[in-house]
């Protein structure tokens, strides 16, 4: 498996591994569930998972991952609660990075919490990246048009672009 983190050299990427805990997980077991207070990071060895925020009583899917993938991170750097569930789409194994381990290694080499944090600022940005290229993509594809009553619209106009989401845009979907 390529590196997860790229900027960690290979002494520190054994170290590291070698300093986890690997866990098996079932398919369809929740892993990390939104609300929950965690303060580690998941490396996926094997297997795919499902991202899925809560939406009354149903959940909605917000991103898949797959072998070689991270989760956790966000809840790792500030502190607060996971922001989502992650549950097994397959059985799986991970590596679970906790804190400790972190501060651990960085107390017997200071330049590895720069390498270890500037590896997970590269996941964030591009993740970031990709959701925002999704987000245009869903606003350029057709979503967030709002219906114009025939008298306050000329006849050849039938919406209105209002830069909304269908996801959002009530009108949108009434």
């Amino acid at each position: 498996m390529k590196h997860f983190l790229r900027f960690l050299t290979e002494d520190d990427h054994r170290v590291l591994m070698d300093s986890v805990e690997q866990l098996r997980v079932a398919e369809g077991a929740t892993i990390l569930r939104e609300g929950e207070k965690r303060h580690a990071i998941f490396l996926i060895l094997q297997g795919d998972a499902r991202v899925e925020r809560t939406h009354g009583d149903f959940n909605i899917e917000i991103s898949h991952l797959e072998e070689g993938e991270i989760f956790g991170e966000m809840s790792f750097i500030e502190g607060f609660v996971a922001s989502a569930n992650v549950v097994a789409a397959s059985a799986m194994k991970l590596a679970v990075i906790e804190s400790a381990v972190i501060e651990g290694l960085a107390v017997a080499d200071p330049g590895f919490s720069g390498r270890f944090y500037q590896s997970l600022t590269e996941i964030l940005s591009r993740r970031l990246r990709e959701t925002t290229t999704r987000g245009l993509s869903e606003y350029t594809w057709g979503g967030g048009i709002r219906r114009v009553p025939e008298k306050e619209a000329p006849a050849e106009m039938k919406s209105v672009w209002t830069g909304g989401s269908p996801l959002r845009d009530k009108e949108f979907l009434a």
